[in-house]
């Protein structure tokens, strides 16, 4: 819209014409300087990840059959590299994209420091012609490869230790890294050491769909395989393994099957795992490690143009 009162009066229609024409990046400079050209639209928070910084037009008001960039701004805030990055223009209103409508960009590696990875995507878009003016809605999709992980460490102790320490010296607790997607990990713990041999601990991972997008399986499901724990690739993690770190824990190590997340908020799978006890006199602990791989995609906040009138 038009900014008046903040910025320079608005100059006859062919001077702003022939202003059209400068290029991109003098353009960007004029509005990352005087905040007048165009509006620089951030959007809302998406948990840790990839996020869109800012999306935005090179002005504000564009004229009947003029044309536009419009250009997203998207950075890596997590703990992962993001891979297969994409932009896609899902909303464009009337104006035609003169562009590619899907863009691919580099990966984006983690943060260093207060430093994130980011990668800019452009469009240029014509505005329709049209007899009086009107506002057009803008608006694009980011996706990329990703993960997430948990650890969290199984405690096994003698009868005798736990009556003398008590539970609370044996916390049930699991770090997750910066992602999208949150994992617990969650056991009925200190596990309580009866004998030497095997023993088999069960667990709960609980996946949560923390940030502000959807979560898809990486891998491609059949037409003729709809059964099973994900039916179809929207709200689905395929990919997730089980890791147990340390000496004697690889008994740990497991491939879950896939989690469908309900109403692609929240999914839970429960596994066993196994363990042997070699002496039932000492206290000994395990790491365990789950790794979610998955594709998300981020909706970028809704740029408005306003198309004027040409005279």
């Amino acid at each position: 819209m038009s900014t008046q009162s903040s910025c320079s009066k608005r100059v006859d229609n062919k001077a702003m014409k022939h202003s059209r024409v400068l290029p991109l990046i003098l353009l960007l400079l004029v509005v990352s300087i005087s905040g007048c050209a165009g509006k620089d639209t951030e959007a809302p928070p998406s948990g840790d990840g990839v996020a869109v910084r800012s999306f935005q037009s090179d002005f504000g008001d564009v004229y009947s059959g003029e044309s536009a960039s419009i250009t997203l701004v998207a950075e890596n805030r997590g703990d992962f590299t993001a891979s297969n990055v994409k932009a896609k223009l899902i909303r464009s209103g009337s104006f035609t994209n003169t562009t590619a409508l899907e863009i691919t960009g580099s990966d984006l590696g983690i943060p260093l420091g207060d430093t994130y990875a980011s990668d800019a995507f452009f469009w240029e878009l014509e505005a329709p012609t049209i007899l009086q003016d009107r506002s057009e809605e803008v608006q694009a999709e980011v996706s990329y490869d990703y993960k997430s992980s948990a650890v969290s460490t199984v405690h096994f102790v003698p009868r005798d230790f736990l009556r003398e320490a008590g539970l609370g010296a044996y916390p049930d607790a699991s770090s997750s890294s910066r992602s999208p997607i949150f994992i617990d990990i969650v056991a009925n713990q200190p596990v309580q050491v009866r004998g030497t041999g095997n023993m088999s601990v069960r667990f709960t991972v609980i996946l949560v769909n923390k940030g502000g997008g959807k979560v898809e399986s990486l891998t491609t499901i059949a037409s003729d395989n709809k059964k099973g724990d994900c039916t179809e690739a929207f709200g689905c993690i395929d990919n997730i393994t089980v890791r147990g770190l340390g000496p004697g824990c690889t008994g740990f190590n497991n491939n879950v099957i896939g989690v469908k997340l309900i109403q692609g908020k929240e999914g839970r799978k429960n596994f066993d795992v196994t363990y042997n006890i070699n002496d039932d006199s000492v206290s000994t602990s395990c790491q365990l490690q789950v790794t979610a791989e998955y594709r998300y995609k981020l909706l970028s906040p809704i740029e408005s143009l306003m198309v004027l009138k040409s005279d």
